[in-house]
């Protein structure tokens, strides 16, 4: 198996309070990555939020991860954790190339 991947994406403070997602990744031989670890952090909000989204992600393919349903998640702030997840994995996905 091929050697871990880590990456650390960064968000806009300004539209969520979680802006750091650093990602340890397992490359699997059909182009995909399972989510080895994942730890996000912000300068604010709830702690509860982020360890339970690293929970629920850890083990699994990005390819199944369902990125409308974690789109229509809301939040007080601009964005939620799970709309600003949507969208650091798409463009993990686009970067990556995964389908």
């Amino acid at each position: 198996m091929a050697d871990l991947v880590r990456l650390t994406l960064a968000t806009d403070p300004e539209i969520t309070c979680k802006d750091t997602w650093r990602f340890v990744l397992q490359p699997l031989p059909d182009a995909d990555y399972v989510i080895m670890d994942l730890e996000i952090r912000g300068r604010s909000g709830c702690e509860g939020h982020p360890k339970t989204i690293a929970a629920l992600l850890r083990g699994r393919r990005i390819s199944e991860i369902a990125l409308d349903d974690l789109r229509t998640t809301e939040c007080s702030r601009h964005q939620s954790c799970g709309q600003t997840l949507a969208k650091v994995l798409e463009d993990l996905k686009k970067g990556l190339d995964i389908s």
